[in-house]
């Protein structure tokens, strides 16, 4: 997809200065990302076309020179080549390297605009001996998805970086490679974090939403570390007694998984015993008095709760100096919310698989809800909410995202369309 740039010719000296004058008097300057663009390029390092000789600054600070796809400037009385020389004389006679600079899309900014904001840019006027020269380009939008498209593109258009990513999605062949793996054991862990949900739920805890934590980097390719349950309605300072409606975010299944694997992981560290909460439906182990129980731990709920939660808390094997969830997958039964979308991001997972879509309130999914023109209502709940948290090119991390269909053996707890899980 191309845009049309605005580009101006300035000193290297007094680059980095434009730059912070630019953003600070445009705040919609960096809204559109071409981060995979050079925003500073010398002129012999522009694509040939865009090498043509340049005008002239003319005597009106208002009248911007414009130049199109390459095509050439108004025939100047003295132009200076781009390749003949990179310089220009400034008003103390000295000559200064000279650098193309990508401003901004034009649609962002009008020519009038971005001349009045260089024209009050005083450092900018003290090298040059006339106002600045400003022309436009189409680029390309997107990222390139290969090192030979972005050659490509730096030859076409302009100076291009590839970054080794792709904005739309992982490469096939690691989609391809990576489902085949999951094909052998996504029943198996799908199947426990169904029955880590429905324990949850029948026991009061919270919604039958369950996750399943496993190390994908483990001799056998899927060594399970963590079981969690929904908890959101359980208060274990009150005595583990639930209350449907008075929810605690931090008690999500995917919010408690990713506790209880750094909980552990502490535990490790420190060698000390791993001590739990009560357990319902079952021998409590370690019992603590109610109203006498850490207020963080009453909050953020990490530590098995449930038979099954205890059984793998106690047995999993987890790495115990490894960082964050770095080469963990996760599976939960429902797709997490915007909030455990963004946790597990942050966790840094190298994947996740979740079974129930959730249209209301899922973050993962990139469909995009549109608005009905004829009714007020809308087509969210067909197409969720479209913010596609697994793979955006403005966050700083990206992980593989499945939705697991077979339902089969493995069948997923029905929780209400509108609940955050």
């Amino acid at each position: 997809m191309p845009v049309r740039v605005w580009v101006t010719d300035i000193p290297a000296k007094c680059a980095s200065g434009l730059l912070n004058h630019l953003r600070q008097s445009f705040q919609d300057l960096d809204n559109t990302s071409l981060q995979h663009l050079r925003r500073f390029v010398k002129p012999e390092f522009l694509p040939r076309q865009l090498r043509k000789p340049r005008p002239c600054n003319t005597a009106n600070p208002n009248v911007y020179s414009e130049r199109v796809d390459g095509s050439s400037y108004p025939s100047p009385s003295t132009p200076t080549s781009v390749d003949q020389g990179c310089n220009s004389s400034g008003k103390d006679g000295s000559n200064h390297a000279i650098l193309s600079m990508l401003v901004s899309p034009t649609r962002t900014i009008s020519g009038d605009t971005l001349a009045g904001c260089l024209n009050a840019f005083d450092q900018l006027l003290g090298y040059l001996e006339g106002p600045p020269i400003i022309w436009t380009t189409t680029v390309p939008l997107l990222p390139p998805n290969t090192a030979e498209q972005a050659e490509y593109w730096s030859q076409k258009y302009w100076p291009t970086v590839y970054k080794g990513s792709n904005p739309l999605g992982p490469h096939p062949s690691i989609v391809s490679r990576a489902e085949q793996d999951l094909r052998a054991k996504a029943r198996h862990f799908m199947s426990l974090a169904s029955q880590a949900g429905t324990q949850a739920r029948t026991h009061g805890l919270g919604d039958a939403v369950g996750a399943v934590i496993v190390d994908g980097f483990a001799p056998d390719g899927g060594s399970l570390t963590i079981v969690a349950g929904d908890a959101r309605w359980c208060r274990p300072a009150r005595g583990l007694t639930g209350c449907e409606g008075s929810s605690n975010v931090m008690g999500h299944a995917v919010m408690r998984a990713i506790g209880m694997v750094a909980r552990r992981r502490l535990h490790l560290a420190e060698g000390s015993h791993l001590k739990v909460m009560p357990l319902v439906g079952g021998e409590a182990i370690d019992p603590i008095v109610p109203g006498k129980m850490d207020p963080v731990t009453d909050t953020f709920l990490d530590q098995p709760l449930t038979p099954i939660e205890n059984t793998f808390y106690q047995q999993g094997s987890i790495s115990r100096d490894g960082y964050l969830c770095v080469g963990l997958d996760i599976y939960t039964t429902h797709e997490p919310c915007v909030m455990c979308s963004m946790a597990v991001l942050h966790s840094r997972f190298r994947g996740i698989v979740f079974g129930q879509r959730m249209m209301q309130t899922g973050g993962l999914t990139a469909e995009v809800a549109h608005q009905s023109p004829r009714t007020h209502s809308s087509d969210r709940e067909l197409h969720g909410l479209g913010y596609g948290m697994f793979w955006r090119d403005e966050l700083n991390w990206k992980l593989s995202a499945w939705q697991w269909t077979d339902q089969g053996q493995s069948s997923i707890p029905e929780v209400h369309p509108s609940t955050h899980a």
